[in-house]
Formats: structure tokens, C-alpha cells, sequence
């Protein structure tokens, strides 16, 4: 993986900060990164840079380590045990916290299904060179290539 598309850290839009701390419901004080990566996409035989975007929540002892590092106040890759890391999508039938939304097509679109389940997405940072995406395929999809195929 080149520079151009590891993953980064991208200040916060409000506070210009790049790490927003706030207090967990146990009164421990925490950390937010925001992480983002350009990676190369085809679909629809269509090849494409796409934005991905991750956040990443510190626990105390790791945001003061980390703050005396100082790697948190540079905007290089983001790095865990020695290894840039990617960030990956996930895909799932589940919520992947309380009260997330499902996936749609577009801003007002329909939800996305996957046999007959709402489809919720997830991004997330890996170290592991094996790992990929874990997508589902859309209802819609499969739909639309059984009527290709003239399965009915």
C-alpha cells in the first residue's frame, strides 16, 4: 500500500482538533480519531477511487500514550503494532450498534435488502493483510441478474 490511499487522520470540522475527547457513560474519559482512506473500487465494471471514512475510539490510557508519543498530533498514516492498516466495509443483517440506520439506496432512497433483511454497514481499521471487505449482495441485485439469467 502506497501513502496516497493509507489510512489518515482528519480533523475535526468543528473544533479543528484531531482528536475529540469526550466522557463514556462509566465517567472515563475518551478518545475520537477520524480515519480516512481513498481505495480503488470496481462495480458495474466501473473502476473508481472511493472515500472511506473510520472512527476510531481511544480508551484513557492509550489517548495519554498516545498524545505523549505525539502520534496523534501528526496527519500521517494511521499506525497500530508497527502496520499502517486499511479500513475495510462491513456488511450485515444486524445493526452494528444501537440505533443505526440501514442502508439505503442513496440519501432518500429505498433500504437496501438482503433476503428480505435490512442491510447495515459498518467501517472499521484492520492490520490484517488477509482481511477484506465482507459485503452482501442487495435483493435488488440478485433480482436483477435472476432476470437476466430468465430464472424466475
Amino acid at each position: 500500500m502506497n501513502k496516497y490511499n493509507a489510512p489518515h487522520f482528519v480533523s475535526n470540522p468543528k473544533t479543528g482538533e484531531v482528536v475529540t475527547t469526550f466522557e463514556g457513560k462509566d465517567s472515563k474519559t475518551y478518545g475520537r480519531v477520524r480515519l480516512d482512506q481513498v481505495t480503488t473500487q470496481i462495480r458495474n465494471n466501473m473502476e473508481s477511487d472511493v472515500r472511506r471514512t473510520a472512527f476510531i475510539t481511544l480508551q484513557e490510557s492509550v489517548l495519554e500514550r498516545r498524545m505523549k508519543e505525539g502520534s496523534l498530533v501528526e496527519f500521517g498514516p494511521y499506525i497500530v503494532a508497527g502496520k499502517e492498516g486499511k479500513l475495510l466495509v462491513q456488511e450485515s443483517t444486524t445493526p452494528f450498534y444501537e440505533g443505526q440506520e440501514p442502508k439505503t439506496a442513496g440519501k432518500d432512497g429505498d433500504i437496501i435488502t438482503h433476503g428480505g433483511q435490512p442491510v447495515y454497514r459498518n467501517t472499521i481499521f484492520s492490520i490484517d493483510d488477509n482481511a477484506s471487505d465482507e459485503l452482501l449482495v442487495s435483493d435488488s441485485v440478485n433480482a436483477t441478474v435472476s432476470a437476466s439469467a430468465g430464472v424466475e
